[in-house]
């Protein structure tokens, strides 16, 4: 893949973040068994998309069957006290001398640097070295290096200090190319060059966005005059786009989990002109360094790096055209409380590029992949909703909403339609070759733009949205000792035993031990046949696994059809360490 084809690639990054980033988030579950009963299902009585084809129901996140797990003071997360001695100013690396005087009693002899550099290799996304040259500085210097590793050290010989630091340089290589396309594309005509900025946040529903960072989306909302997507379905578990003469940058925090490489190799060329994973690896790596919790390097946190990182592309290259995409795991990925920490870190991100002026001419998709999907809130009924609403974001420059009134309107109009993370490619295929016209959205097309309006009749079905993912559907509750739904569980720990038997002799039979809620909803198939789908949650024994499931079932007959994928919902810790396996991981339990 050539650089020509990054636009293209990171418009594929971008909504494929959204559909498989939640599938390695319940697969990576090291810490020790949590578990708690389901708690009743509120009484919805409004809907946050109320249309023929879709019913998803409004829920108040402060619903009591969910408030006391909601750490309404939550603790600030603690980085290092001892300020750092240097810092970045441009492409220069200043010195802190007043944290010098007041902090660091031996003085400063001098400080070194490195740079980290990605190693060109068939694993090469997991690969990074050292240069072999030194540079010794003991005054502030400009730096000619992407990443570099600082030690410094005092009149004592001894190393006093160390850390990482990224730069925006400008590559000329990556110039020519830019300009080359621009006047390839010199004859095409767009009425706009539209910049894009996409912030993705792991695990933060809509509601928990609502909770936990309060302040950003009041600056979303009353400062930037966002649109939230307040349908925005997550879609389950991607394409085609020409080069337009982009500058584009890819990052992401917490390297060992992060979307394209948990249990995979990455990338083997590197996705982007400027691509922050072989930093990522080396602080990784670098553990003396981290606070004990690893949220911290030294004094600033890891959400910080990235963004201080996401926002220096975005100045640099204010004037020019550019993409940026950035997806921020740490923090958030296990936690539901935690997300809080990072308020004050976005809404200052967000603020910084506000005053600069970045939004004059740039649209903002913020946004995150799924919510929370283990853990007490997910055996909640306001847990299922969570798990597949995550929270959505558009910011459009203030002039759009002037110039392309019908677009704006149809932006409002889509904020509570069913939507999808498919629509979001559509959208910004629109916004990165902007002429003004947007054609009307086929409601049989999976992706749809979100500058035409999505139509009201839109289903999940229609959606691409698999039925176990869906929350359009009117669910009530049925009885759990149910003949029909028994057996409906019964099967569904049939079928996770075929999945086992390649372990024979390593992981245990499971049995059914009880259920612990069901669902259902009624339709009618292509024939008179009646269809019943239970969403059922159930404990199986050994182990204590909670498992979320969708099965169909045709009334009066012996038919019962797994659908789709089988959720675990509480933690496994190391029950599954006989096997290595990850897609039956959650499943296992060694003897």
């Amino acid at each position: 893949m050539g650089f020509s084809n990054y636009p293209r690639m990171l418009i594929a990054v971008s909504v494929t973040s959204l559909l498989v980033s939640g599938w390695y988030s319940w697969q990576y579950l090291i810490p020790p068994i949590e578990d708690s009963p389901m708690v009743s299902r509120p009484l919805a009585v409004r809907y946050l998309v109320d249309t023929p084809g879709c019913k998803i129901p409004a829920i108040d996140p402060f619903d009591k069957s969910v408030s006391h797990l909601i750490d309404f003071n939550p603790k600030p997360v603690l980085c290092d006290a001892l300020p750092a001695i240097t810092y970045t100013d441009h492409n220069a690396i200043r010195i802190n001398r007043t944290a010098l005087a007041i902090y660091y009693a031996d003085g400063l002899d001098y400080c070194e640097y490195q740079s980290v550099e990605r190693i060109d290799d068939r694993n090469s996304d997991n690969l990074y070295e050292y240069s072999s040259r030194v540079i010794r500085f003991s005054r502030d210097v400009n730096v000619t290096s992407e990443f570099i590793r600082v030690a410094c050290y005092g009149e004592s010989g001894d190393m006093i200090y160390a850390n990482f630091h990224a730069f925006v340089l400008r590559k000329p290589e990556v110039e020519r190319r830019c300009d080359r396309k621009s006047t390839e594309r010199s004859a095409h005509v767009r009425k706009e060059n539209l910049n894009v900025i996409a912030l993705g946040v792991d695990s933060v529903s809509r509601l928990n966005f609502i909770r936990q960072m309060s302040r950003t989306r009041d600056f979303l909302l009353d400062t930037l005059g966002a649109i939230e997507m307040a349908g925005l379905q997550q879609g389950g578990r991607q394409h085609d786009f020409s080069a337009r003469g982009y500058r584009t940058m890819y990052a992401e925090d917490a390297p060992t989990i992060a979307i394209f490489n948990y249990v995979k190799e990455g990338f083997y060329r590197r996705p982007a002109d400027y691509y922050l994973r072989p930093l990522s690896l080396a602080m990784e790596d670098h553990g003396s360094l981290w606070t004990a919790d690893h949220d911290c390097i030294g004094d600033k946190l890891e959400t910080d790096i990235v963004l201080d990182w996401v926002r220096d592309f975005v100045v640099e290259f204010k004037e020019e055209r550019h993409l940026a995409f950035a997806f921020i795991t740490r923090l958030t990925h296990e936690s539901l409380n935690k997300a809080a920490s990072a308020d004050a870190s976005y809404v200052n991100f967000l603020r910084r590029l506000h005053d600069a002026g970045s939004f004059d001419n740039s649209v903002l998709l913020f946004y995150s992949d799924h919510g929370i999907r283990f853990g007490p809130i997910r055996q909640t009924f306001v847990g299922k909703l969570e798990e597949r609403l995550p929270f959505m974001y558009w910011v459009f420059p203030p002039w759009f909403r002037r110039r392309y009134p019908r677009m704006w309107r149809n932006l409002r109009t889509n904020a509570r339609r069913l939507t999808t993370p498919f629509d979001v490619y559509e959208t910004l295929k629109d916004v990165l070759d902007f002429d003004g016209v947007v054609p009307a959205n086929d409601v049989s097309r999976r992706g749809l733009s979100l500058l035409a309006e999505v139509p009201a009749g839109r289903t999940c079905e229609h959606a691409a949205i698999a039925p176990h993912w869906c929350t359009c559907d009117g669910q009530r509750a049925t009885s759990r000792s149910d003949p029909r739904v028994v057996e409906a569980g019964r099967r569904v720990v049939a079928f996770i035993n075929r999945q086992l038997r390649q372990h024979r002799g390593r992981c245990s039979v499971l049995r059914l031990a009880n259920m612990t809620d069901a669902l259902m909803t009624a339709d009618r198939g292509a024939s008179a046949k009646r269809i019943v789908r239970y969403l059922l949650t159930l404990r199986t024994t050994p182990g204590g696994g909670l498992f979320e499931a969708t099965v169909h079932h045709v009334v009066g007959e012996d038919s019962y059809e797994i659908m789709d994928e089988i959720s675990r919902i509480n933690r496994y810790g190391n029950q599954s360490h006989c096997i290595e396996y990850h897609r039956h991981k959650k499943f296992c339990h060694c003897p």
